[in-house]
């Protein structure tokens, strides 16, 4: 007996230009505007509520669509795209 297949889930797809609308970074939290991102910033690269990695932003993409980030701990660079539901942030500063 033939019973259907389970429909396949629909994979993210990436558009040119922007992903998320435009907004402000903040000195810390999450960043909206990814484009707003310089490099030697600390940040956290999450995908819902739990962290990826962490480090140093090298480069971002004029359009704000990805960052490459030099990860801590030896990980390396890498290049990380909005358009895989990612979300950055510039971890609170340290209080002395």
């Amino acid at each position: 007996m033939n019973t259907p297949e389970s429909p396949a889930r629909p994979q993210p797809t990436c558009y040119l230009g922007r992903i998320v609308g435009g907004g402000h970074t903040h000195s810390y939290g999450f960043v909206t505007d990814w484009a707003g991102l310089d490099p030697g910033e600390q940040i956290q690269v999450f995908r819902d509520a739990e962290m990826l990695t962490a480090g140093i932003v090298d480069a971002t993409m004029p359009d704000g669509t990805g960052v490459w980030l030099i990860q801590h701990k030896g990980l390396g660079r890498r290049l990380y795209l909005q358009c895989d539901d990612l979300r950055i942030a510039k971890p609170h500063p340290v209080s002395a």
